[in-house]
């Protein structure tokens, strides 16, 4: 019986010293992994970006229905979206500033309402107008890491946007 018992012992003294030394490993790993790279071997998988928020981030606009956005040569900033917590938005696309309110409704979904802007006249105001146009539309909103999309439904998607 003491022997059974003894061995019970020394095995378990076992058990606990491998998960002591296999713990300690990691640590040690961990701690050594910030002087090199983490996925060391896997230099082709990149950790997933944080999801940026929608409300607070300043979103760049970089697809308008389906065509590349650039910033106007005579402008100082690029088209943007900006959404306060006060549910105001406010954005620009190289003339105008443009004005809206927001609401959220469950999950991913977003209205645009009650628009106002600037009213100088500019040689080219197709972004801005498509803009417009395109937040009158709008009513759902997704976020994958960086980049924001707004679409009519499922299905049609009106702008592409990355946080700032």
């Amino acid at each position: 019986m003491r022997q059974t018992f003894f061995l019970w012992l020394v095995i378990c003294f076992l058990f606990q010293l491998n998960e002591g030394l296999a713990a300690t490993s990691q640590t040690q790993n961990f701690q050594s992994a910030g002087s090199g790279p983490l996925l060391a071997g896997n230099e082709n998988i990149t950790p997933p970006a944080a999801e940026s928020p929608l409300v607070g981030t300043k979103w760049i606009l970089v697809e308008l229905r389906g065509s590349a956005v650039v910033k106007n040569a005579k402008s100082k900033e690029f088209p943007f979206l900006l959404l306060a917590k006060d549910f105001k938005a406010s954005a620009y696309a190289g003339c105008n500033r443009l004005y809206a309110g927001y609401e959220l409704f469950n999950g991913s979904r977003i209205r645009f309402k009650g628009f106002a802007s600037t009213r100088m006249a500019c040689a080219d105001m197709k972004t801005e107008q498509i803009l417009l146009e395109v937040l009158k539309m709008a009513d759902t909103f997704s976020i994958k890491g960086k980049k924001m999309e707004l679409s009519k439904g499922k299905a049609t998607l009106l702008a592409k946007f990355v946080a700032e």
